[in-house]
């Protein structure tokens, strides 16, 4: 407890790194590695998270000695531990998240060796014991996203199934009472897996559990603005199947409620209107009569020319979406063009 007193100081955070030639961390690991103690262990990867954040050349140390497999290593043990009800097992494991976590995105080299040394599957395992342990959720969603970062990082994830896991995450997240920092960072995650192009991102069945979220938390608007981006990036990337399930599951019913709860956040409803516009394409193009695009619906793109008339964002949008209507050679929306030009002329 003293040497951590004495480390969270920034001037004796210097002199460790350069000043004792580096010879106080490997000490303290070999300390650690030795330890059967949780309170000990708590106490030294505390120490050494400390380090981290201090300043780039104890970071070289703490990296160049293996604290990364060995905190790996303490965490599996740990999650053993917490099976067996041992006593602040479960500390143990939120400072070995918090460790994992601290390190900056940029350091391509830590994110390499967490994966090389088993460090992915200790994060999915932990991620399905802590659920209820908002500290650790986020520390671990956050290592996942910075592992995620990479594309081709980011399709590994996608193999291992990182998704399904994250996705399940999320619907527990939303039964009681929501934390948006945690969602959205899993919203993130989802979202750089789907950028890579990955296909088993679909066999987590993303699409129905992300409706699924999205609902529960209609009103949560940075989450509701990366979600929107996953759909769009989905059904750029794989049409046929998934735009199908997409507008089967009720994506046009999604839009139009975020429309509504959202009609005063402008980033919202500009998130929303590239995937409406497809799917009014999508709509107009289909024979099928079950075609999911009714009047009423399309009444709402030339009502939002009236909500913003200052935001030239949502203005350009809503025009476009009316630009998509008028490629229909039907009589099916003969009234909102009648609305729509009389909207356009007084925009």
């Amino acid at each position: 407890s003293a040497l951590l007193n004495f480390f969270q100081n920034e001037e004796c955070q210097a002199i460790v790194g350069e000043r004792m030639d580096g010879g106080t961390i490997p000490q303290l690991l070999s300390v650690l590695e030795a330890s059967t103690e949780n309170n000990i262990k708590i106490l030294l990867v505390d120490i050494m998270t400390t380090f981290i954040k201090s300043n780039a050349t104890n970071r070289v140390i703490v990296f160049n000695e293996g604290c990364i497999g060995l905190v790996i290593d303490i965490l599996q043990d740990a999650m053993h531990c917490l099976v067996s009800n041992i006593p602040k097992s479960e500390i143990v494991i939120r400072y070995c998240c918090g460790f994992l976590a601290g390190w900056p995105d940029d350091e391509d080299h830590v994110q390499q060796n967490i994966l090389d040394e088993g460090g992915l599957k200790a994060l999915l395992e932990a991620l399905q014991v802590m659920v209820d342990d908002m500290p650790s959720l986020t520390f671990l969603t956050g290592t996942l996203l910075s592992l995620s970062l990479k594309e081709d990082r980011a399709r590994m994830l996608a193999q291992e199934r990182v998704v399904g896991v994250v996705k399940e995450l999320m619907m527990a997240l939303v039964v009681d009472d929501p934390n948006e920092k945690v969602l959205m960072i899993c919203a993130q995650i989802i979202h750089n897996i789907a950028q890579s192009g990955t296909e088993p991102l679909m066999e987590a069945d993303i699409i129905v559990g992300l409706f699924d979220v999205m609902e529960k938390v209609i009103t949560m608007v940075g989450f509701q603005v990366t979600c929107m981006k996953i759909l769009m990036t989905l059904w750029m990337a794989n049409p046929g199947n998934v735009r199908q399930e997409i507008v089967d599951e009720g994506g046009m019913n999604l839009v139009l409620s975020l429309f509504s709860n959202a009609v005063k956040e402008a980033d919202v409803l500009v998130a929303c209107f590239p995937l409406l516009q497809q799917m009014i394409a999508h709509a107009i193009n289909d024979p099928s009569p079950e075609s999911p695009l009714s009047e009423a619906e399309v009444q709402v793109v030339v009502a939002l020319l009236s909500f913003h008339p200052n935001n030239p964002d949502i203005l350009r949008a809503a025009l476009q979406a009316l630009v998509v209507l008028t490629q229909d050679q039907s009589n099916k929306y003969d009234i909102v063009r009648q609305r729509g030009v009389e909207s356009v002329m007084q925009t």
